[in-house]
């Protein structure tokens, strides 16, 4: 169970990825992976070149996972544009294929390195990271070249360091990880976060932040993806049960109610959304029923709760109005399937 709230609003989706732990003594791999593994999938490795392996293959999927936005189209037209102005199109809908993508969490979003090893120094590995986005925690021993540490430190070559003999080593290690992970996740999706900004899209970070809260006492979700298919976010738990939380305010219900109206003519549907007493799904969402929006439209209200000026209703996967939902690996079983995982093993919990 997740018992800390990951949701962040300047974060549009998240949710958990391995950490790579490289050290040449098997035995403190082997060890740091057992007390890391409740809540982090601890990718082991003893050797450098193996483990630059398994970095090529993440980075892989890290690159597939956070191709968010189109090759630029047409020329931009309206007001405000100049001659060579182009669109970008932003592809928020790839959150939902990203949601049931089983190799998001082999992405690596962070590296413990070892600096005193046999064919390559720890400060040597974390150049070669430098330009992958993985955060890096340097393990730096009895810290014999401290200086050069901490002018490694100062340049950006690592991201964080700790001496192995700090008796503190192993909480400031769990704490920088979790840290680190986050950092990674707010890096990576900067421009997408940028882009929705320039959008309008999503409610007020502050009264989103506290319904999240709300919600996650309720369903304490591991992960969550922005989901533009039908208004908020999808949300998931360690065990892989979805749900999604539909958001509106109600400026948006009162134009839903007036569609509504126009579709299925006046009644209690279009009046309960006036009130907001109703929250819809989007009517426009590809929903391969057969049957027209119509006479599907009952079928795509739930029952609206309040937070603030926020109008909100958490679905169940039962009740999502898709034939496949979201069915896909979970965050538990994939840990289990790397604790089981030798060490130095590349194509990890395949």
């Amino acid at each position: 169970m997740c018992t800390t709230n990951p949701f962040d609003p300047e974060i549009p989706f998240y949710h958990p990825c391995s950490t790579l732990l490289l050290d040449d003594d098997e035995d403190f791999v082997r060890s740091l992976r057992v007390v890391l593994g409740d809540k982090h999938a601890v990718l082991g490795y003893s050797s450098p070149m193996k483990a630059l392996e398994c970095v090529d293959g993440a980075c892989a999927f890290a690159d597939n996972a956070f191709n968010l936005f189109a090759d630029h189209g047409y020329l931009a037209e309206g007001a405000g544009t100049a001659i060579g102005d182009q669109m970008v199109l932003l592809k928020s809908s790839r959150l939902h294929d990203l949601a049931v993508y089983d190799d998001r969490y082999r992405i690596i979003s962070v590296a413990v390195v070892d600096e005193v090893m046999p064919g390559m120094r720890g400060l040597d590995f974390c150049k070669a990271l430098k330009n992958t986005g993985i955060k890096t925690i340097l393990l730096t021993g009895q810290m014999e070249d401290a200086d050069q540490t901490i002018e490694a430190f100062n340049s950006g070559v690592m991201d964080r360091f700790v001496s192995k003999r700090d008796p503190q080593a192993l909480i400031k290690i769990k704490a920088m990880i979790e840290a680190l992970h986050r950092a990674y996740f707010a890096e990576r999706l900067a421009p997408f976060r940028v882009a929705l900004g320039a959008a309008n899209a999503g409610p007020d970070g502050g009264q989103l932040s506290e319904l999240m809260a709300e919600i996650h006492s309720q369903f304490p979700f591991r992960e969550y993806y922005y989901h533009s298919r039908s208004g908020g976010y999808l949300l998931r738990d360690d065990s892989g049960k979805s749900r999604v939380c539909l958001v509106s305010d109600l400026d948006g219900l009162k134009g839903l109610a007036d569609f509504v109206e126009d579709q299925a003519g006046p009644g209690e549907m279009s009046d309960g959304l006036r009130r907001g007493d109703l929250i819809a799904w989007d009517f426009f969402d590809k929903v391969e029923d057969g049957r027209l929006l119509e006479d599907r439209i009952a079928h795509l209200l739930f029952p609206a709760n309040r937070c603030g000026d926020i109008f909100w209703s958490l679905v169940p996967e039962e009740d999502m109005p898709y034939d496949d939902a979201f069915s896909c690996l979970s965050w538990s079983v994939y840990k289990e399937r790397v604790s089981a995982s030798p060490l130095n093993t590349f194509g990890h919990a395949a």
